[in-house]
């Protein structure tokens, strides 16, 4: 969650539009039932993170830091699927 941290400390007033986008993609991720279904997922073509952000915030691309809402969102899935605490980002 390093990045998202940054995110948090540098930009602020963005932080909670960064904390939906990543929200969101977690919940499509939810369809994956373990580690490794979500590990081959990552390694597969995300191109449809980007289209969650673009959609959800079409005029703001400084949103669609891909490498940043898409760590953030599979490590927390990851966290709930080796029941890790759940960690909230706000």
């Amino acid at each position: 969650m390093g990045s998202l941290e940054a995110i948090k400390k540098t930009l602020p007033q963005h932080y909670p539009k960064y904390v939906r986008v990543v929200e969101t993609i977690k919940e499509q991720l939810k369809r994956y039932e373990t580690i490794e279904e979500l590990r081959r997922r990552y390694y597969e073509n995300n191109d449809w993170c980007l289209e969650i952000a673009k959609e959800m915030y079409p005029d703001q691309p400084f949103l669609w830091r891909l490498s940043v809402i898409e760590d953030a969102a599979y490590g927390l899935r990851a966290r709930e699927l080796d029941g890790t605490e759940n960690i909230s980002l706000l």
